[in-house]
């Protein structure tokens, strides 16, 4: 494999994402890494040369401009704890400071009030399970919590005339939420959504007239849909009802036109729909991926989104309305690899049940060896989650070392509808592990591929779909890599952040009455089986799944002289996201498939 590019070089492709737009429309902030870890940056519009706003060394999450100013809120955690500030940069410039600074509270970023005087967001400094609504006058910077409750909540935005709260519920989990109005003067909390079955109600929008407001909800649907909220009638109306997930809506400021993404399979598609008339179409002109924080701008002249694709690391991109073209505001650099990524096709394999799981395939550039490329089952996380098509560093380097990476979106997978992803609900986990092995034997199968040398690769959940995979298919895989999965659904659940132990549970199973079932799909009471090499890595601040998870499975192997390599790094959480800390993961599971695959 001589004269292929080291994997640091593919580290090196730099990204920008995250586009938020000032209310005036001259200014766009953005996340970019060109720093080593993503940081705010600033590009005046349009056709201005971006610029470094912050020079912290953690990585920068929400961006939100106040409606009546240049005034930037941004939020950050410390080492990927996941327990966010908020901070302003008051008229994008100067020093950033912090609005809040409680370091061991979990703060996620709500809204901005109408006229720009208040935000709302939520925080679980009374009780780290629970987030309670907090209101902050930005005059005095005084916070006061407006509702107490159990769970997990956020807040969706205001009343346009700043009235109330829209509060989604989420204390039933992720995917059974109410959608509540809250007073912030007396804490009075209303429903107007709910549904038996269990819905999600998102990215609520009000119409100018205040009579009610548009969402992306799948209330008593298949598929995420886009509808109306009438406030009279407490009727909804759709709008959109593809048999696809929509997943990101923006109105154009004269409501005339809305424009929305929907969920190809993976692969977004850009519409533009006509409020009067219905008519739709669709925006080409764009490469494929995936595309996310769509937004028009002010002036309605156009729109602008982020787009990550297998060929076209993230980067923002805008389409303009009067030409009617697509192209790239920010420019990242992409370590002169362009050229050389490889797009992945889509196969279906069938599985034990009759039904097909979807996959993407990526083939190496060439001619296939006589023995057929080596191949990695690359499974997602989640599992309420979905594979798709977005740039991967490893997965390209992988592509130019000769190796075929498959991508399945197994049973629990979202983006295919309510059914496919209930499908590995608690009692049901093995069976997106039958799924897997399906995908397994599918690639050892074929033609192009050396069935002997098959490596299973995840991350989070889909670490612990390695460890089942080798664990319950030890004959499959010849080696296996996971980063921060989970070896004891137990112990996970008794050990993960408090504030999502139940968004966890109500996926998994609760410890209370589920224990049997938990502890039977644990791979920690499987490891005598795992019979090949393993690599493992884990970020010490994880508060997802901790680092206890890791330490037990390779504690186990290490005590029978299994074949084991531990890698860890300190100041990072569920992700590694620092430079020089993807500059030491990633170089050392190169080396181990080098030597094992």
């Amino acid at each position: 494999m001589a004269g292929h590019r080291p994997i640091e070089t593919y580290l090196d492709v730099q990204t920008a994402t995250t586009p938020a737009l000032a209310p005036d429309g001259g200014l766009m902030a953005f996340v970019s890494d060109r720093s080593s870890v993503g940081q705010v940056w600033l590009l005046d519009m349009p056709g201005g040369t971006p610029r470094q706003a912050t020079r912290f060394d953690e990585k920068i999450g929400s961006l939100a401009f106040n409606p009546k100013s240049r005034d930037l809120l941004f939020t950050m955690d410390c080492g990927g704890d996941e327990r966010h500030q908020l901070w302003l940069l008051e008229d994008a410039s100067g020093e950033p400071v912090p609005l809040t600074q409680r370091p061991e509270v979990v703060h996620h970023w709500g809204a901005w009030a109408p006229d720009g005087r208040r935000i709302a967001y939520t925080a679980n400094g009374r009780d780290q399970a629970h987030m309670d609504v907090h209101v902050m006058e930005m005059d005095g910077r005084t916070s006061r919590v407006v509702l107490e409750g159990t769970g997990w909540r956020q807040v969706a935005g205001w009343w346009p005339d700043g009235s109330a709260l829209l509060v989604q519920d989420c204390s039933r989990g992720m995917y059974d939420q109410d959608l509540l109005r809250l007073d912030p003067g007396t804490g009075a909390a209303t429903i107007l959504l709910s549904a038996e079955d269990g819905a999600r109600f998102l990215s609520p929008k009000w119409k100018k007239d205040g009579s009610g407001f548009f969402l992306i909800t799948n209330s008593g649907r298949e598929f995420d849909g886009l509808a109306f909220f009438d406030l009279a009638s407490g009727e909804l109306s759709w709008l959109v009802a593809r048999e696809q997930d929509v997943e990101a809506f923006a109105v154009v400021p004269g409501e005339g036109r809305l424009a929305y993404i929907a969920n190809d399979g993976g692969r977004s598609r850009l519409f533009l729909r006509d409020m009067e008339s219905g008519e739709e179409r669709q925006i080409a002109g764009h490469p494929d991926g995936v595309m996310s924080n769509l937004a028009w701008r002010p002036d309605g002249s156009g729109l602008v989104f982020a787009l990550n694709g297998a060929v076209s690391p993230p980067d923002i991109w805008q389409w303009d309305a009067a030409s009617g073209s697509v192209s790239r505001l920010t420019e990242s650099d992409h370590a002169g690899l362009d050229g050389t990524f490889v797009e992945p096709e889509i196969v279906h394999v069938a599985t034990f049940d009759g039904r097909d799981v979807p996959a993407f395939m990526f083939r190496p550039r060439g001619t296939p060896p006589a023995e057929g490329w080596p191949a990695v089952v690359l499974v997602h996380g989640g599992p309420e989650g979905q594979f798709c098509p977005d740039f991967r560093a490893d997965v390209q380097y992988l592509l130019g070392r000769g190796v075929l990476v498959l991508a399945p979106n197994v049973r629990g997978s979202t983006g295919y509808g309510r059914t496919w992803q209930s499908l590995d609900d608690r009692r049901l986990r093995m069976d997106s592990v039958r799924d897997m092995e399906a995908v397994g034997r599918w690639a050892a199968a074929h033609e192009e591929i050396d069935g002997s040398r098959l490596c299973l690769y995840g991350r989070s959940y889909g670490g612990f779909m390695v460890l089942s995979g080798l664990t319950e298919q030890p004959d499959l895989w010849k080696i296996g890599v996971e980063f921060y999965g989970i070896a004891n659904f137990v112990t996970l659940l008794e050990t993960t952040g408090p504030w999502r132990r139940v968004l966890r549970a109500v996926e998994y199973g609760f410890v209370e009455t589920d224990r049997e079932a938990l502890e039977s799909f644990s791979p920690i009471h499987k490891a005598e089986r795992i019979r090949v090499p393993l690599f493992v890595a884990h970020g010490m601040r994880d508060p997802r799944v901790p680092p206890s998870e890791s330490e037990m499975i390779v504690e186990a192997l290490e005590a029978r002289k299994a074949p084991v390599e531990y890698v860890t790094v300190p100041d990072e959480g569920h992700g590694f996201v620092k430079l020089r800390n993807r500059r030491i993961i990633f170089p050392a599971m190169a080396a181990f498939i080098e030597r094992h695959l």
